[in-house]
């Protein structure tokens, strides 16, 4: 298995600090039944905190997992939040290109 490596950065308010996660992006892959499966995983950078609102607790702790997808095998990271609120991965992506300004994806 890959090595776990997760950065937070605590800023001057509670909501600037982050963490870095590897996840799977669906929105970068070519369409289902367009040929074989290539999974695109990219680095996103969070807030480590829960983004329901009025919740606010700290994010999971991070942990690595290998997948299999049709034959394709790729590595993510997933985490489950002590609140109980669940993260879904487009979710996920969706708030990292907030907060990086990104219009496109960076796949690994």
């Amino acid at each position: 298995m890959g090595t776990l490596s997760v950065d937070r950065v605590k800023g001057r308010h509670m909501s600037d600090e982050t963490m870095t996660v590897t996840i799977r992006d669906r929105s970068a892959e070519s369409a289902w039944g367009s040929g074989p499966a290539k999974p695109a995983t990219r680095k996103a950078t969070i807030s480590a905190l829960c983004p329901v609102t009025n919740c606010g607790q700290r994010r999971g702790e991070p942990r690595g997992l290998n997948q299999c997808e049709d034959g394709a095998y790729y590595w993510v990271q997933v985490w489950q939040n002590p609140c109980g609120h669940v993260d879904m991965y487009n979710a996920v992506v969706e708030e990292a290109r907030q907060r990086d300004g990104l219009g496109a994806v960076r796949v690994n």
